[in-house]
């Protein structure tokens, strides 16, 4: 798994230019509505944190790689193997299924529906 998410401290790895090939998952904000229903995802990002990258993958219809974080308050985290180390399991090649898109104290977050089934 080394280098499969290039992005050292970003959810996202991508650009607008070429869209996004994977996410990590670490975390779910309640007011944005976030969830994690094992085989889909609900995830908020805002152009800055990649979400252009993300409405550019799924215009595409793009695939990205999906990952958790033993960091994330789901039941479907991934154990951590050491208390003071987070861990990160590949859930699988996933499609974006749905974008919706609002503007927030100047900042446009999209949200998306990501089915997780691997393609």
């Amino acid at each position: 798994s080394i280098n499969a998410h290039r992005a050292d401290q970003r959810g996202v790895n991508g650009n607008v230019q070429l869209g996004s090939d994977s996410i990590v998952v670490s975390r779910q904000n309640a007011d944005c509505r976030e969830e994690d229903g094992l085989q889909w995802l609900r995830y908020t990002s805002n152009r800055r944190q990649g979400g252009g990258a993300l409405c550019l993958s799924h215009k595409q219809s793009s695939c990205i790689r999906v990952f958790r974080s033993s960091n994330l308050k789901s039941e479907y985290a991934p154990p951590g193997l050491q208390r003071t180390r987070t861990s990160y399991r590949y859930d699988g090649l996933c499609k974006l299924c749905c974008e919706d898109s609002a503007q927030d104290n100047s900042f446009i977050c999209s949200q998306f529906i990501i089915l997780l089934k691997i393609i």
